[in-house]
Protein backbone atom coordinates (compact mmCIF):
# COMPACT_ATOMS: atom_id res chain seq x y z
CA UNK A 1 0.00 0.00 0.00
CA UNK A 2 2.50 1.97 0.44
CA UNK A 3 4.60 2.09 -2.49
CA UNK A 4 1.31 2.00 -4.65
CA UNK A 5 0.77 5.77 -3.17
CA UNK A 6 4.28 7.00 -3.06
CA UNK A 7 4.84 5.68 -6.46
CA UNK A 8 1.65 7.80 -7.81
CA UNK A 9 3.09 10.70 -6.15
CA UNK A 10 7.04 10.39 -7.66
CA UNK A 11 5.87 9.81 -10.72
CA UNK A 12 4.20 13.24 -10.56
CA UNK A 13 6.46 14.74 -9.13
CA UNK A 14 9.95 13.40 -9.37
CA UNK A 15 12.46 13.98 -6.63
CA UNK A 16 10.07 13.60 -3.24
CA UNK A 17 11.26 13.08 0.49
CA UNK A 18 11.00 9.17 1.03
CA UNK A 19 14.01 7.64 2.87
CA UNK A 20 14.42 10.03 5.91
CA UNK A 21 10.63 10.50 6.23
CA UNK A 22 9.86 10.89 10.05
CA UNK A 23 13.34 10.97 10.92
CA UNK A 24 14.10 14.95 11.73
CA UNK A 25 11.61 17.79 11.24
CA UNK A 26 13.69 18.70 7.76
CA UNK A 27 13.44 16.23 5.59
CA UNK A 28 15.53 15.99 2.33
CA UNK A 29 14.65 15.24 -0.81
CA UNK A 30 15.74 11.25 -2.36
CA UNK A 31 16.42 10.99 -6.11
CA UNK A 32 13.70 9.51 -7.87
CA UNK A 33 15.83 6.62 -8.70
CA UNK A 34 16.70 6.28 -5.25
CA UNK A 35 13.29 6.06 -4.80
CA UNK A 36 12.33 3.40 -7.36
CA UNK A 37 15.24 0.93 -5.84
CA UNK A 38 13.69 2.14 -1.98
CA UNK A 39 10.30 0.45 -3.74
CA UNK A 40 11.80 -2.50 -5.22
CA UNK A 41 13.62 -3.27 -1.58
CA UNK A 42 9.95 -2.73 -0.24
CA UNK A 43 7.90 -4.78 -2.25
CA UNK A 44 10.93 -7.68 -1.96
CA UNK A 45 10.15 -7.77 1.74
CA UNK A 46 6.18 -7.93 1.42
CA UNK A 47 6.65 -10.87 -1.22
CA UNK A 48 8.46 -12.90 1.07
CA UNK A 49 6.09 -12.26 3.97
CA UNK A 50 3.15 -13.08 1.79
CA UNK A 51 4.65 -15.97 0.46
CA UNK A 52 5.76 -16.90 4.34
CA UNK A 53 1.97 -16.91 5.52
CA UNK A 54 0.90 -20.07 6.88
CA UNK A 55 -3.07 -21.40 7.63
CA UNK A 56 -1.76 -21.67 10.54
CA UNK A 57 -0.24 -18.10 11.01
CA UNK A 58 -1.09 -15.75 13.58
CA UNK A 59 -4.16 -13.18 12.15
CA UNK A 60 -5.37 -9.92 13.03
CA UNK A 61 -8.97 -10.57 15.07
CA UNK A 62 -10.45 -7.80 12.91
CA UNK A 63 -8.98 -8.68 9.56
CA UNK A 64 -12.16 -8.51 7.87
CA UNK A 65 -12.72 -4.89 8.58
CA UNK A 66 -8.71 -4.11 8.09
CA UNK A 67 -8.56 -5.30 4.61
CA UNK A 68 -11.01 -3.33 2.84
CA UNK A 69 -9.28 -4.93 -0.68
CA UNK A 70 -10.20 -8.82 -0.06
CA UNK A 71 -12.75 -8.41 2.80
CA UNK A 72 -14.40 -11.48 4.03
CA UNK A 73 -12.09 -13.82 2.24
CA UNK A 74 -10.24 -17.02 3.11
CA UNK A 75 -7.04 -15.71 4.57
CA UNK A 76 -5.20 -18.25 1.90
CA UNK A 77 -7.13 -17.01 -0.92
CA UNK A 78 -6.23 -13.52 0.86
CA UNK A 79 -2.76 -13.11 0.89
CA UNK A 80 -2.40 -15.09 -2.54
CA UNK A 81 -4.17 -11.99 -4.30
CA UNK A 82 -1.96 -9.52 -2.01
CA UNK A 83 0.92 -11.60 -3.38
CA UNK A 84 -0.34 -10.96 -7.20
CA UNK A 85 -0.92 -7.31 -6.29
CA UNK A 86 2.90 -6.59 -5.14
CA UNK A 87 3.65 -8.34 -8.17
CA UNK A 88 1.78 -6.87 -10.64
CA UNK A 89 2.51 -3.44 -8.63
CA UNK A 90 6.34 -4.63 -9.64
CA UNK A 91 5.70 -4.84 -13.35
CA UNK A 92 3.77 -1.70 -13.19
CA UNK A 93 6.84 0.39 -11.92
CA UNK A 94 9.50 -1.88 -14.34
CA UNK A 95 7.45 -0.79 -17.61
CA UNK A 96 8.19 2.51 -16.51
CA UNK A 97 11.42 2.72 -16.65
CA UNK A 98 12.02 0.90 -19.68
CA UNK A 99 13.34 4.42 -21.23
CA UNK A 100 15.19 5.09 -18.00
CA UNK A 101 17.22 1.76 -17.44
CA UNK A 102 16.19 -1.36 -19.62
CA UNK A 103 18.59 -3.52 -17.84
CA UNK A 104 16.22 -2.59 -14.50
CA UNK A 105 13.12 -2.56 -15.87
CA UNK A 106 13.68 -5.79 -17.64
CA UNK A 107 15.01 -7.44 -14.45
CA UNK A 108 12.32 -6.22 -12.04
CA UNK A 109 9.62 -7.11 -14.82
CA UNK A 110 10.92 -11.00 -15.04
CA UNK A 111 11.39 -11.31 -11.42
CA UNK A 112 7.61 -10.14 -10.89
CA UNK A 113 6.53 -12.53 -14.13
CA UNK A 114 8.18 -15.24 -12.44
CA UNK A 115 5.63 -17.90 -11.53
CA UNK A 116 7.55 -18.67 -8.48
CA UNK A 117 6.79 -15.60 -7.37
CA UNK A 118 3.26 -16.00 -7.00
CA UNK A 119 1.50 -14.46 -9.75
CA UNK A 120 -0.07 -11.36 -11.22
CA UNK A 121 -3.32 -10.30 -11.40
CA UNK A 122 -5.37 -11.81 -13.96
CA UNK A 123 -9.15 -11.74 -13.51
CA UNK A 124 -11.22 -9.12 -12.43
CA UNK A 125 -12.02 -10.77 -8.62
CA UNK A 126 -8.57 -10.25 -7.92
CA UNK A 127 -8.52 -6.19 -8.69
CA UNK A 128 -7.09 -4.14 -6.29
CA UNK A 129 -9.83 -1.90 -5.03
CA UNK A 130 -11.25 -0.36 -2.12
CA UNK A 131 -14.50 -1.36 -0.74
CA UNK A 132 -16.46 1.33 0.36
CA UNK A 133 -17.97 0.60 3.99
CA UNK A 134 -21.60 0.75 4.29
CA UNK A 135 -21.59 2.91 7.15
CA UNK A 136 -21.69 6.46 5.25
CA UNK A 137 -18.13 7.45 6.74
CA UNK A 138 -16.80 7.31 2.61
CA UNK A 139 -17.43 7.22 -0.25
CA UNK A 140 -16.87 6.67 -3.70
CA UNK A 141 -14.48 10.25 -4.33
CA UNK A 142 -14.61 10.56 -8.12
CA UNK A 143 -19.10 10.34 -7.36
CA UNK A 144 -18.31 12.69 -4.90
CA UNK A 145 -16.51 15.41 -6.70
CA UNK A 146 -18.85 14.84 -9.58
CA UNK A 147 -22.08 14.94 -8.01
CA UNK A 148 -21.33 17.28 -5.22
CA UNK A 149 -19.33 19.95 -6.62
CA UNK A 150 -20.90 19.58 -10.39
CA UNK A 151 -17.50 21.50 -12.13
CA UNK A 152 -16.04 18.13 -13.18
CA UNK A 153 -16.80 17.11 -16.79
CA UNK A 154 -15.24 14.36 -19.07
CA UNK A 155 -11.41 15.32 -20.56
CA UNK A 156 -12.27 15.97 -24.49
CA UNK A 157 -9.47 13.63 -25.28
CA UNK A 158 -10.52 10.93 -23.58
CA UNK A 159 -14.24 11.50 -25.28
CA UNK A 160 -12.46 11.88 -28.77
CA UNK A 161 -10.95 8.49 -28.52
CA UNK A 162 -13.79 6.68 -27.07
CA UNK A 163 -16.18 8.42 -29.74
CA UNK A 164 -13.29 8.17 -32.74
CA UNK A 165 -12.34 4.58 -32.44
CA UNK A 166 -16.46 3.59 -31.38
CA UNK A 167 -15.74 2.31 -28.05
CA UNK A 168 -18.52 0.23 -26.61
CA UNK A 169 -17.57 0.88 -23.17
CA UNK A 170 -18.30 4.62 -23.40
CA UNK A 171 -21.47 4.73 -22.24
CA UNK A 172 -20.05 3.27 -18.72
CA UNK A 173 -17.83 5.93 -18.62
CA UNK A 174 -19.67 9.35 -19.62
CA UNK A 175 -23.09 10.55 -19.72
CA UNK A 176 -24.16 12.18 -23.09
CA UNK A 177 -24.51 15.76 -23.68
CA UNK A 178 -27.75 16.85 -21.80
CA UNK A 179 -30.90 17.92 -23.64
CA UNK A 180 -30.87 21.07 -23.49
CA UNK A 181 -32.08 23.69 -26.09
CA UNK A 182 -29.00 25.41 -26.96
CA UNK A 183 -27.54 22.26 -27.76
CA UNK A 184 -29.99 21.08 -29.85
CA UNK A 185 -27.28 19.86 -32.40
CA UNK A 186 -25.08 17.61 -29.94
CA UNK A 187 -27.88 16.31 -27.52
CA UNK A 188 -26.79 12.84 -26.50
CA UNK A 189 -23.37 12.74 -28.02
CA UNK A 190 -20.07 12.57 -26.07
CA UNK A 191 -18.33 15.11 -26.03
CA UNK A 192 -16.08 16.81 -22.80
CA UNK A 193 -13.88 19.50 -22.17
CA UNK A 194 -10.69 20.22 -23.13
CA UNK A 195 -7.66 20.43 -19.99
CA UNK A 196 -7.12 23.79 -19.05
CA UNK A 197 -9.96 25.50 -21.02
CA UNK A 198 -10.48 28.50 -19.37
CA UNK A 199 -13.38 31.76 -19.58
CA UNK A 200 -16.27 28.61 -20.29
CA UNK A 201 -18.99 29.66 -18.41
CA UNK A 202 -20.14 27.16 -15.47
CA UNK A 203 -23.58 26.69 -16.93
CA UNK A 204 -22.31 26.18 -20.13
CA UNK A 205 -19.39 23.20 -19.37
CA UNK A 206 -21.71 21.74 -16.88
CA UNK A 207 -23.99 20.33 -19.97
CA UNK A 208 -21.23 18.48 -21.40
CA UNK A 209 -20.18 14.48 -21.15
CA UNK A 210 -20.10 13.91 -17.35
CA UNK A 211 -19.04 11.13 -15.16
CA UNK A 212 -21.79 8.50 -15.63
CA UNK A 213 -23.29 8.93 -11.74
CA UNK A 214 -27.24 9.07 -13.17
CA UNK A 215 -30.33 7.39 -14.69
CA UNK A 216 -31.23 3.99 -13.99
CA UNK A 217 -28.15 1.98 -14.11
CA UNK A 218 -25.27 4.48 -13.49
CA UNK A 219 -21.97 3.10 -13.27
CA UNK A 220 -21.09 5.29 -10.36
CA UNK A 221 -22.75 5.68 -7.16
CA UNK A 222 -21.60 6.45 -3.69
CA UNK A 223 -20.75 2.89 -2.56
CA UNK A 224 -18.68 1.95 -5.83
CA UNK A 225 -15.50 0.78 -4.57
CA UNK A 226 -12.43 2.94 -6.15
CA UNK A 227 -10.18 1.45 -8.29
CA UNK A 228 -6.34 1.50 -7.68
CA UNK A 229 -4.93 -1.59 -10.52
CA UNK A 230 -6.92 -3.93 -12.45
CA UNK A 231 -5.99 -7.44 -14.19
CA UNK A 232 -6.75 -5.49 -17.72
CA UNK A 233 -3.83 -3.09 -17.08
CA UNK A 234 -1.86 -6.08 -16.04
CA UNK A 235 -2.43 -8.10 -19.30
CA UNK A 236 -1.40 -5.06 -21.60
CA UNK A 237 1.96 -4.57 -19.31
CA UNK A 238 2.55 -8.28 -19.77
CA UNK A 239 1.42 -7.70 -23.57
CA UNK A 240 4.57 -4.96 -23.55
CA UNK A 241 6.70 -7.18 -21.88
CA UNK A 242 5.88 -9.93 -24.46
CA UNK A 243 6.84 -7.10 -27.23
CA UNK A 244 10.43 -6.63 -25.73
CA UNK A 245 11.16 -10.30 -25.43
CA UNK A 246 11.28 -10.44 -21.94
CA UNK A 247 11.07 -13.97 -19.91
CA UNK A 248 7.24 -14.96 -18.46
CA UNK A 249 5.08 -12.79 -20.44
CA UNK A 250 2.64 -16.10 -20.87
CA UNK A 251 1.40 -15.15 -24.21
CA UNK A 252 1.93 -13.17 -27.57
CA UNK A 253 2.13 -9.42 -27.60
CA UNK A 254 -1.26 -9.57 -29.58
CA UNK A 255 -2.98 -12.16 -27.36
CA UNK A 256 -2.43 -10.83 -24.43
CA UNK A 257 -3.32 -7.58 -25.90
CA UNK A 258 -6.34 -8.98 -26.68
CA UNK A 259 -6.83 -10.67 -23.15
CA UNK A 260 -6.80 -7.50 -21.63
CA UNK A 261 -9.52 -5.77 -23.85
CA UNK A 262 -11.71 -8.66 -22.77
CA UNK A 263 -10.95 -8.27 -19.27
CA UNK A 264 -11.78 -5.00 -19.75
CA UNK A 265 -15.23 -5.34 -20.95
CA UNK A 266 -16.11 -7.83 -19.01
CA UNK A 267 -14.59 -4.74 -16.01
CA UNK A 268 -16.98 -2.68 -16.99
CA UNK A 269 -19.68 -5.22 -17.81
CA UNK A 270 -20.05 -5.08 -21.45
CA UNK A 271 -21.37 -7.90 -23.41
CA UNK A 272 -21.48 -7.00 -26.54
CA UNK A 273 -19.24 -5.51 -29.45
CA UNK A 274 -15.68 -6.68 -28.43
CA UNK A 275 -14.88 -8.55 -31.84
CA UNK A 276 -16.04 -5.65 -33.62
CA UNK A 277 -13.74 -3.57 -31.60
CA UNK A 278 -10.92 -5.41 -31.61
CA UNK A 279 -11.52 -6.17 -35.71
CA UNK A 280 -11.85 -2.29 -36.77
CA UNK A 281 -8.60 -1.25 -38.19
CA UNK A 282 -10.16 1.90 -39.92
CA UNK A 283 -11.63 3.95 -36.65
CA UNK A 284 -10.04 7.03 -35.73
Amino acid sequence: IKVAAASRVTDIYGPIPYSKVGTSNTVPYDKQSDVYAAFFNELDEAVTALKSYKADSPMAAKIDQIDLVFPNSDNQVRFKNWLKIANSLRLRLAMRLVKIDATLAKTQAEKALDPANGGVLENNSENFKITVPADGTYSNPLWFISKNWADTRINATLSSYMVGVKDPRISKYMSPVSNDPSLTSVAGQYIGIRAGAENIEKDKYQKLSALNTEGSTPTFVATTAPVLMTAAEVYFLRAEAALRGWNNAGGTAQSLYEKGVETSFTQWGVSSGLSAYLNDNTSK
